[in-house]
């Protein structure tokens, strides 16, 4: 698992290539764009969920590596956590703990 990882910078992820549908390539690309602002918690949730209804796990996997990385708070590694634990991956869930574990010593 890749984690915590951006783009270089000025590299930008290519989501109309992810996506099928018109509207869902539109919005994904506006929410990336959005992200790039650090918005609060309820516009990352909201992407979240938009990747989710895409049926893109792995896409709705990347953004909370990026909330988590924007909003290095419980609130947002617990949801993450969560997410994971419903996609059935328990060692993720696991590695996600000592991730904020580690991050939380320095």
């Amino acid at each position: 698992m890749d984690v915590l990882r951006a783009p270089p910078s000025g590299q930008k992820v290519n989501t109309l290539a992810l996506h099928t549908t018109p509207s869902l390539c539109c919005a994904a690309a506006l929410f990336d764009r959005w992200t790039e602002w650090e918005p609060d918690d309820a516009a990352w949730t909201s992407y979240v969920r938009l990747e989710l209804r895409a049926n893109q796990p792995a896409r709705a996997r990347a953004v909370f590596q990026r909330y988590v990385v924007c909003h290095n708070v419980p609130r947002a590694w617990i949801k993450w956590a969560k997410f994971e634990e419903k996609q059935g991956q328990v060692r993720d869930i696991i590695f996600i703990h000592r991730l904020r574990s580690a991050g939380s010593k320095k």
